[in-house]
C-alpha cells in the first residue's frame, strides 16, 4: 500500500476485539469484555468524504450523544486505481472518531449501494464487458452490476478485505472500529430480475441444492420456474441466490484478516406512500431492490451467507415491532443501522433496545439534525446510557412507544413474572397538546420488589396477573440521568409521593417538552429526570 497521508494516533492501549456473544441464544456485543450498547447515529452518505468534512460531521454526531458513529469507505474512494489502495480514505474515518471520542461503525458502499452500483469505482463502471450490469427485459443495462459475474465479485471482495486488513493494522490495539457492515441495501432496483446472457443460462439451470433445501423444496429440479413458479416468486429467489453467494464471498475474504461482526442491511419491503416523492417502495420485487434480505428471503440468506453474523433491517416504514421480531428471530439478535431521527424514532429506540434486546440502533442523518429533533434524541440517548448498566440478560426487560395520535384508551401491558405493569400515556390536567414523542419508556426489574424505569409521557400502574392480590406503591425515587454506581446503588434527586404518584397508585414519568393550559387552576409538576426506580409490595 502507498504511503498514508493521514496520521492515526498510535497507542498502546491492548484492547479486547469486539465480538458478538450469545446469551440465551440472544447476541448481545461485548466491547473490551463488558456489554455495548449502541447508541448510533449514521451520517449523510457524503459527510465523511475528507478529512475536514469527517471531523465536522463526526463532531455534530458527537453532540446529539451518540457513542457511535457510523460512516461508509466506498470502494471508488479507496481503490480509484484497479490494485493501488488509498489507506487514507480509512484512515480519516478512524482518526475523526477518535477524536470525537467515539466508536466506529464502518459501512463498505462496495458493489451494490441501495439497490444500485454508484459506488463501484469508474474502472469497473467503464468496462461492461468485464464487469457487466444487470439487464431488464429488453436488454438494456441497468445501473446495477451483475452479482454473477465472477469477476466483480472477485475485485469487489479483494478491494473489501484490502479495507478490513487496513483497519487491522492501524486499530488493533485500539478497537475503534466495532462492526462493518458489506454492501449497503444489496439487490436489483426497478427490475425483478437480471436477463444477462450470462444469468439467463443460469436462471434455465437447476437451482442448487442448498437453495432447494433453504425453500423446502424436496427433490432436484430443471430450472428455477419449476421450483418456484412462473413469476416474480422464481425471479427474487433465482436473484436472491445471487445477492446472498456474492456477498458472502466479500465476507469471507474480510473474514480471513479479522474477527469483526459482520452484517449487511436490507431495503425493506414495507408500502411507501410520500405524496410528491419519487422514492420507490412497494412490496413487489424490483419496487424494492430485488433478491436483497427482505423477511420473506432471510431463511435463504441464513442458509447462503453464513459469513454474516447478522442481517438486520434499515426501519422506516411499517410495523416496528413486528419487523424487530422477525429479524431479531432470523439472526439470533437485533441492529438497526438505519432508522427515523425524529419523536418516533426516538420511541422506536426504546422498544428495540427494551422489548427486543437489541444491541444498538442507528437513527441516518445524525449529522444534519437540528432543534428540536437533536433535543428529543440527545435526551433519548442519555436516558438510555442511564440504564446501560442494567441492560443485561440477568434483568428481565420491557419497552414500549404509544404515538400521540392514538386515542386515550391506548395501552401496552408489560408482563414480568407474577407482575403485569400497564403504561398509558400521561396526560395532565388541562394539557395544551400531546408531545410529538407519544409515551415511551424501558422498565426493568432490578429484584421481585424494585423496577427501573427510563422514559417520557407515559404512566405505570401495578397489576396481578391473577387478580387476587392488589399491588402498592412503597416508595418512588427520581434519579440523575446518569449510570448507577458499582453496587448498583443511584443517588436520588426527589422522593416522589402525593400528587406525583396520584395518591400513591401510579408511577409517573412527564414527557419532556409536556405543556399544561394555564387556565387550569391546579397545575402539575412536570418536571422530570427521565429516570426512576419503583418499590412495591402486595396486599392480600
Amino acid at each position: 500500500m502507498p504511503a498514508v497521508p493521514v496520521a492515526v494516533e498510535a497507542t498502546s492501549r491492548t484492547a479486547t476485539g469486539p465480538s458478538l456473544r450469545y446469551d440465551a441464544g440472544v447476541a448481545q456485543l461485548v466491547v473490551d469484555g463488558q456489554p455495548y450498547l449502541v447508541r448510533g447515529g449514521e451520517v449523510h452518505n457524503s459527510a465523511a468524504s475528507t478529512p475536514e468534512a469527517a471531523r465536522s460531521s463526526f463532531a455534530a454526531a458527537a453532540a446529539v450523544g451518540v457513542n457511535t458513529v457510523l460512516a461508509p469507505v466506498p470502494w471508488d474512494a479507496f481503490e480509484p486505481v484497479e490494485g493501488q489502495f488509498e489507506p487514507a480514505v480509512v484512515d480519516v474515518l478512524v482518526a475523526a472518531a477518535r477524536e470525537a471520542g467515539l466508536r466506529l461503525i464502518l459501512l463498505w458502499f462496495g458493489a451494490y449501494k441501495n439497490g444500485a452500483s454508484s459506488y463501484a469505482p469508474a474502472w469497473v463502471k467503464t468496462d461492461p464487458d468485464r464487469f457487466p450490469r444487470c439487464l431488464d427485459k429488453k436488454g438494456a443495462q441497468t445501473g446495477t452490476l451483475s452479482p454473477f459475474s465472477a469477476a466483480t465479485r472477485e475485485a469487489d471482495a479483494h478491494a473489501f478485505a484490502a479495507m478490513v486488513l487496513r483497519v487491522e493494522e492501524i486499530d488493533a490495539q485500539h478497537r475503534t472500529v466495532l462492526m462493518v457492515q458489506v454492501e449497503n441495501e444489496p439487490g436489483l432496483l426497478g427490475h425483478s430480475r437480471d436477463h444477462d446472457p450470462h444469468a439467463e443460462e443460469l436462471f434455465t439451470a437447476a437451482p442448487p441444492a442448498d437453495v432447494l433445501e433453504a425453500a423446502g423444496i424436496t427433490g432436484p429440479q430443471p430450472d428455477w420456474t419449476s421450483a418456484f413458479g412462473d413469476g416474480l416468486d422464481a425471479d427474487e429467489h433465482f436473484m436472491t441466490w445471487g445477492f446472498a453467494t456474492y456477498i458472502d464471498a466479500v465476507a469471507r475474504a474480510g473474514r480471513a484478516h479479522t474477527t469483526l461482526p459482520f452484517f449487511t442491511n436490507t431495503w425493506l419491503d414495507s408500502e411507501i406512500d410520500l405524496p410528491g416523492s419519487a422514492l420507490a417502495g412497494g412490496q413487489r420485487p424490483g419496487t424494492y431492490p430485488s433478491g436483497g434480505p427482505v423477511a420473506g428471503m432471510l431463511p435463504l440468506w441464513r442458509a447462503l451467507a453464513p459469513h454474516l453474523d447478522l442481517i438486520v433491517p434499515d426501519i422506516y416504514f411499517g410495523d416496528f415491532s413486528e419487523i424487530c421480531v422477525t429479524y431479531g428471530a432470523a439472526s439470533d439478535g437485533l441492529f438497526i443501522p438505519e432508522m427515523r431521527r425524529d419523536g418516533q424514532g426516538v420511541g422506536d429506540a426504546f422498544v428495540a433496545v427494551g422489548q427486543h434486546g437489541a444491541i444498538g440502533v442507528s437513527p441516518f442523518g445524525i449529522d444534519s439534525i437540528t432543534e428540536p429533533e437533536a433535543t428529543h434524541l440527545r435526551d433519548g440517548f442519555e436516558l438510555l446510557a442511564a440504564v446501560d448498566p442494567d441492560l443485561h440478560p440477568g434483568h428481565e426487560r420491557r419497552g414500549f412507544h404509544i404515538p400521540p395520535s392514538t386515542d386515550s384508551d391506548a395501552h401496552v401491558d408489560l408482563h414480568f413474572g407474577g407482575v403485569r405493569l400497564r403504561a398509558t400515556r400521561l396526560v395532565p390536567f388541562g394539557e395544551v397538546a400531546a408531545p410529538a414523542q407519544g409515551a415511551f419508556g424501558v422498565v426493568i426489574r432490578l429484584s421481585a420488589t424494585r423496577f427501573l424505569a427510563a422514559g417520557r409521557g407515559f404512566t405505570l400502574t401495578f397489576h396481578d396477573p391473577a387478580g387476587v392480590r392488589q399491588i402498592g406503591l412503597l416508595s418512588v425515587l427520581e434519579h440523575p440521568r446518569s449510570p448507577s454506581h458499582d453496587d448498583g446503588e443511584r443517588p436520588v434527586l426527589r422522593r416522589l409521593n402525593g400528587d406525583e404518584t396520584a395518591g400513591g397508585t401510579a408511577w409517573f414519568h412527564p414527557a419532556l417538552a409536556q405543556q399544561q393550559s394555564e387556565v387550569f387552576p391546579i397545575p402539575m409538576s412536570l418536571q422530570h429526570s427521565g429516570v426512576s426506580t419503583c418499590e412495591v409490595y402486595w396486599l392480600d
